[in-house]
């Protein structure tokens, strides 16, 4: 786990969640503020990206608009007229609703095709989760997920856990096959 402030400590629960997420792979970021996790962010977009960057309204929101706004990062629109944009991301940066330490995962909750795209199709996919949203259960999760699937619109509720991994070839795990070749967890804690 990458610790950009050392006066900022992860409590039992995001200890738990960092340790499980890193065994699946992904790369956990503890941040003490939004401002650290922009840095953070723009820190792994220098030295991972090969092409565009692109993140979702829900994070402007999060972040406040202006502060991710800058030259490496791009706002993906909220109409997306066939995959033309989503296939120039290298870089998707999202946000998780919750998180579950039971398992490492990140639980995204998508109620735009876009958003569901672009975290599975780009080669690097950034994950922004308050680390207060971090559940301990995956049990803790279920009454939350039937709240959300009872409303009028239905949501795309994806668990990530990491890079897309497979052992279907020559039974060796592979990462990376059919979705992101590497995942980051951005947790904020402020």
């Amino acid at each position: 786990m990458t610790t950009a402030t050392l006066n900022a400590t992860p409590s039992p629960i995001v200890e738990e969640f960092t340790k499980r997420f890193e065994q699946l792979s992904g790369r956990a970021h503890f941040c003490s503020s939004k401002a650290e996790a922009l840095s953070t962010i723009e820190k792994i977009i220098a030295e991972r990206a090969r092409g565009l960057a692109y993140f979702t309204k829900p994070v402007s929101q999060m972040m406040a608009p202006s502060s991710v706004h800058s030259a490496s990062l791009y706002d993906l629109p909220s109409t997306v007229n066939g995959l033309d944009i989503i296939k120039q991301a290298d870089v998707a940066i999202t946000t998780a609703s919750y998180g579950v330490a039971e398992t490492g995962c990140f639980v995204e909750i998508a109620y735009e095709d876009s958003t569901k795209l672009l975290s599975s199709l780009s080669r690097v996919h950034i994950v922004i989760l308050e680390a207060k949203n971090i559940l301990k259960t995956l049990q803790e999760l279920a009454p939350i997920i039937r709240t959300e699937l009872s409303g009028k619109d239905k949501p795309t509720i994806t668990l990530i856990s990491g890079p897309s991994r497979t052992a279907d070839i020559e039974m060796k795990m592979v990462l990376g096959v059919h979705g992101p070749h590497e995942v980051h967890g951005i947790l904020i804690n402020e």
